[in-house]
């Protein structure tokens, strides 16, 4: 083992473990080893007998291990100061597996039978992004996991079973767009209008298709409902809403001709609290329930909050149920309904 010594910026020379730090050193690598030994039965089998494991076993065993994503190497260096940054990088081409190794397993539609792909394999590629930019439209962000896609061509959306025609493929960095001819695997692109195709679906080459896993994300915490203030702005909010769900899967939105009750917190406000959490939820409900609820939803002019079976709660008539997801969202949302400033400061310890 040798010590890396940085003298300046991108300078540095291996020189031997300073005297007070051999000790450490030698028990952090007899840590590394077992690890790497416990990744691989032959290796184990040879440690637990009590034979020292040669340089080239260990760095087979790290990639293995890697590779099964049972073993995480942890690197030290700081990227303001440039250290450390050329032994990442030699250890991300000697230790992380080649992408040529990597299998992507999916569903034959055709079939149902379980398919893979690997990077030289036809085109398949997966969805993960959608944003709405005002002067180009809707922006379809892309991974490719095999083969190619080249630019003015036509897409086979596997998810849907419906085919797109595209224009440019582009590469965003930062806000510059460079327009390729053809991307390869592991590129990100960017598709613009792409009408049929959303977060999570799959495109694949048509005559060789496959459907990947959706994207999972985490369910909404928290319902709230909202109502327009003037009669006839109901498209208005569900374009407004449609966009925002297009480009925020975490965010749930149903219309509801005769909405009675939806649960908002899931927290009974009857029953005193444990801890710090009893008072404040005495003093929101003492806030929020004084008169009937207004079945116009004139009640914070969103709707209205009600207490029915001992759990808080929201109603209106003719509301768009929205859930949100993360206390930042919520806060943001409740700011512009005008709450009290007295919710406000009661959210942080109901949501403890």
């Amino acid at each position: 083992m040798k010590a890396i010594v940085y003298q300046d910026i991108n300078k540095y020379e291996e020189t031997d473990i300073p005297e007070d730090m051999v000790e450490d050193a030698e028990l952090a690598r007899q840590m590394m080893i077992e690890g790497i030994a416990e990744s691989n039965d032959d290796l184990l089998a040879k440690y637990l007998e009590g034979e020292e494991l040669t340089d080239e076993e260990i760095m087979k065993g790290l990639i293995d291990g890697v590779k099964a994503v049972t073993l995480f190497p942890v690197l030290c260096g700081s990227a303001t100061k440039n250290i450390g940054v050329a032994q990442l990088l030699d250890a991300i081409h000697e230790y992380i597996p080649s992408p040529t190794d990597k299998e992507y397993i999916g569903i034959d539609p055709t079939t149902e039978d379980m398919a893979s792909r690997k990077v030289d394999d036809p085109f398949s590629a997966i969805v993960f992004k959608t944003t709405a930019d005002p002067f180009v439209g809707r922006l379809s962000f892309l991974r490719i996991l095999s083969g190619s896609l080249a630019a003015d061509s036509t897409i086979y959306n596997a998810s849907k079973d419906k085919s797109e025609r595209i224009g440019n493929l582009l590469s965003l960095r930062g806000k510059q767009q460079e327009v390729l001819k053809v991307a390869h695997a592991g590129d990100i692109v960017v598709i613009a209008k792409l009408q049929e195709t959303n977060s999570g679906d799959t495109i694949c080459d048509k005559h060789h298709p496959i459907v990947y896993d959706r994207l999972t994300y985490p369910k909404p915490m928290f319902t709230m409902y909202i109502a327009p203030k003037n009669k006839g702005d109901e498209d208005k909010i569900g374009t407004a809403l449609a966009r925002i769900m297009d480009e925020d899967p975490t965010i749930k939105a149903t219309k509801c001709e005769d909405v009675q009750l939806q649960q908002l917190l899931p927290l009974p406000l009857d029953q005193p609290g444990d801890g710090d959490a009893g008072p404040a939820l005495d003093d929101l409900r003492d806030l929020l329930v004084a008169d009937p609820v207004p079945e116009d939803g004139a009640f914070l002019g969103f709707g209205g909050l009600g207490l029915l079976g001992g759990k808080l709660a929201l109603q209106g008539r003719t509301a768009a149920v929205f859930q949100l997801r993360g206390l930042l969202q919520i806060i943001a949302l409740l700011g512009v309904l005008d709450l009290p400033v007295q919710v406000l400061q009661l959210l942080p310890q109901l949501l403890h």
